[in-house]
């Protein structure tokens, strides 16, 4: 996924820098996405793609995930209305 002006912008934003802006775009080849529900116990992930995952919560929130787990391996992300975490998981490094 190459970065738009507005995506590197909110990232300046939060605090990643034009260093990091290649990571990032070069860890959407080796990222999964899985959508979980952490009120039920049966463990269910669904797995979903990037799009997926941006129209569920959003294209900032769906960056700040995708760049913590460029660096962290993982990330979660809850959307405000919605009782579902998306996980962020890069699977090579």
């Amino acid at each position: 996924m190459k970065l738009t002006n507005t995506d590197k912008n909110y990232l300046f934003a939060i605090g990643y820098n034009s260093d990091d802006f290649i990571s990032i775009e070069d860890a959407t080849k080796n990222m999964k996405y899985e959508m979980f529900f952490p009120f039920r116990l049966d463990g269910t992930f669904i797995k979903l793609n990037q799009k997926q995952v941006v129209d569920i919560i959003g294209r900032t929130s769906f960056l700040s995930g995708l760049a913590r787990a460029t660096f962290h391996q993982t990330a979660v992300k809850t959307p405000n209305d919605l009782p579902i975490g998306i996980y962020f998981e890069k699977t090579k490094f």
